[in-house]
């Protein structure tokens, strides 16, 4: 029943850790398959850190004093934060660097604290169990689980950069933050033990005040690169519009918007030769056109020479032109100086409409008139319009 115990408080501190860290990737959250990987291989390098710690301390003790400040510095930081480090900085290379769900920033931190809680984890088993028990699980739960959690994150934060850079062609910026990615947990994990290792109460304030300020600021770093995740491929300038991409829109996006995943590929280099024009256009004062290269000219185009006009006005004479147009001395119409005219002469006596209607006839006349006679041939009927005898 004790063994449980210990062993459930042993491996409970790093099971939250995890949960914890693998939560916060809200966009993606990478395969549980990956992350046990991860977690193995993590816990494997322990028993390859026991040794060759063990070896680096043998001959440490051949030629550095034991228990003296260069012994301390050289066993905390280049014997036992160093391959420790590089332990895990090796399993986290080789399981994910090409892996393709290794495509956001956060990625990379969520993989880096699997494998360091992974070797937290057996670590922690084998000082509970070997080493003291409860008390002990309970002190550990609170540094030393939480310490490898917090060097997987700086791990973890340069691993993502350096992965971003080589997708953008950087190369120099990628290798330089590989290197940070194993110095900075060194670095940490090193002074961690160092000031734990002095055994003064100076260096143990000194190691609360560090060991808290960095724990703050590691947390802090994850939430706020959790919530900006951005895919590997994205530009910097992006990452606003990433994180907002309606901003530059007034209205707000309809429920259930999801925020588009841009994958933009590099810019790619023109390979294509530039282009060179070896036609040469002639000036005007040019007749012909030479021949270009090695050619040979067959013939010669002599340009056609073109006659211009130029308008003369003519002369100004006193005498008169033959086609000018005569003058009138009168340029409007001026009535004659007759005032009245004579009737017009008479044009026949007036035939009535109306046939054989005789009778009808008188009222065509005026008051007063005679209305004239008519021959036979029309009082019997005949048509007046008729010509025919």
């Amino acid at each position: 029943m004790t063994s449980r115990i210990l062993l459930a408080l042993a491996l409970l501190p790093a099971i939250v850790l995890m949960m914890y860290i693998r939560r916060l990737d809200k966009i993606e959250q990478e395969p549980k398959a990956l992350i046990g990987k991860l977690l193995l291989f993590g816990a494997l390098t322990t028993i390859s850190a026991i040794i060759l710690e063990r070896l680096g301390t043998i001959a440490l003790d051949t030629f550095v004093p034991e228990d003296t400040l260069p012994y301390l510095v050289i066993d905390n930081f280049l014997i036992v934060a160093l391959v420790e480090e590089m332990g895990k900085f090796v399993v986290l290379k080789l399981c994910t660097w090409r892996n393709p769900n290794f495509n956001y920033t956060y990625d990379a931190v969520v993989y880096a604290v699997a494998t360091s809680l992974g070797f937290a984890a057996l670590e922690n088993i084998l000082y509970v169990f070997l080493l003291g028990g409860v008390p002990t699980a309970i002190m550990r739960a609170l540094t030393a689980v939480p310490g490898h959690c917090m060097f997987g994150i700086f791990m973890g934060y340069f691993y993502g950069l350096a992965k971003k850079a080589e997708f953008w062609g950087y190369t120099s910026k990628k290798y330089r933050n590989l290197f940070l990615a194993c110095a900075a947990p060194i670095l940490v994990h090193g002074f961690y033990d160092f000031t734990l290792t002095v055994g003064t109460w100076g260096a143990l304030l000194l190691f609360l005040v560090f060991y808290l300020t960095c724990l703050v600021v590691a947390f802090i770093r994850i939430r706020k690169m959790a919530g900006e995740d951005i895919p590997i491929g994205f530009y910097p300038e992006a990452k606003e519009e990433a994180a907002d991409p309606y901003a530059s829109y007034k209205s707000t996006p309809p429920p259930g918007a999801s925020l588009p995943v841009f994958r933009p590929q590099p810019p790619q280099p023109n390979r294509q030769a530039p282009y060179q024009p070896s036609y040469q256009q002639p000036s005007n004062q040019q007749s012909s056109y030479p021949p270009q290269g090695n050619q040979q000219s067959s013939y010669q185009y002599t340009a056609p020479v073109q006659k211009r006009t130029v308008y003369v006005p003519p002369k100004v004479s006193d005498e008169p032109s033959p086609y000018a147009q005569p003058v009138y001395p009168h340029a409007f119409y001026q009535p004659p100086e007759q005032s009245s005219y004579p009737p017009p002469p008479a044009q026949g006596p007036a035939v009535p409409y109306g046939g054989d209607k005789m009778e009808q006839a008188a009222e065509y006349y005026p008051e007063g008139t005679e209305m004239p006679s008519l021959p036979e041939d029309l009082l019997d009927g005949a048509d007046p319009t008729n010509d025919q005898p």
